[in-house]
């Protein structure tokens, strides 16, 4: 096994008989191992938590109110766009450990340094504070699950006990009295959609973006028809 901070100690992962132990590799060997891990794995990682930090930073929201109302859809939509966002190059680079090319291809990650200074450049137009965010910060802060830091190591007692703690807390948030949402209308939804149309044909946004925009503008108007169409039971009875 590699030596994720994750993982239990060697001696715990022994059977009753001693036949069956577990060996951990050496450190620093991983790009040998599992070359997929190295770049393609570490680059998804740091484009999720780049889109995460623009999503918090655009939403004008602080940060503890943009994490509590995400959810599993949320992260999954986030890993998609992480994922898609992976170049050809940099699927080719994590296996020139195993397999050196003549010429190595760009590999899109925080040692790139367009990556990072994109971040900064983007925190320091929004926080217009741009002698407290570093270039550094930002690259400790994409490495942090790489290098293992922010890793929690908690006995049994205590995960029970954390368990207990966000059960007692869950149940008493359930008997608080959820104030109703408001629903977004479907002509509202269309308007937002015709000013999006309207913002990507004046800054050259691609085409196949354009056309999603529109796809959604165009059911949000089917929507719109399907429901003024539909009859509730009171109407039967005027």
């Amino acid at each position: 096994m590699d030596n994720c901070p994750g993982h239990p100690e060697a001696e715990e992962l022994v059977s009753d008989n001693k036949k069956i132990y577990a060996m951990y590799l050496p450190p620093n060997v991983t790009a040998f191992g599992q070359p997929m891990d190295q770049h393609v794995i570490a680059g998804i990682k740091m484009r999720y938590k780049r889109n995460l930090l623009y999503s918090v930073v655009s939403s004008g929201e602080s940060l503890e109110t943009v994490i509590k109302r995400l959810t599993i859809k949320d992260a999954v939509i986030n890993l998609v766009k992480a994922w898609d966002e992976t170049s050809q190059g940099n699927i080719v680079s994590s296996w020139t450990k195993l397999w050196p090319l003549p010429q190595r291809p760009p590999n899109e990650n925080s040692s790139d340094p367009s990556f990072v200074s994109d971040i900064v450049h983007v925190l320091q137009v929004v926080h217009k504070q741009t002698d407290l965010i570093l270039e550094g910060d930002v690259t400790e802060w994409l490495n942090e699950e790489e290098a293992g830091l922010g890793n929690e190591h908690l006995s049994d007692a205590e995960i029970i006990q954390r368990v207990r703690e966000e059960a007692e807390s869950g149940d008493e948030e359930n008997n608080v009295e959820e104030e109703p949402t408001q629903s977004v209308k479907h002509a509202e939804a269309m308007q937002a959609f015709n000013t999006c149309l309207a913002w990507a044909d004046e800054n050259d946004i691609p085409v196949h973006q354009i056309l999603t925009l529109r796809q959604l503008c165009d059911d949000a108007f089917r929507k719109s028809i399907k429901k003024a169409g539909q009859k509730t039971i009171k109407d039967f009875f005027k």
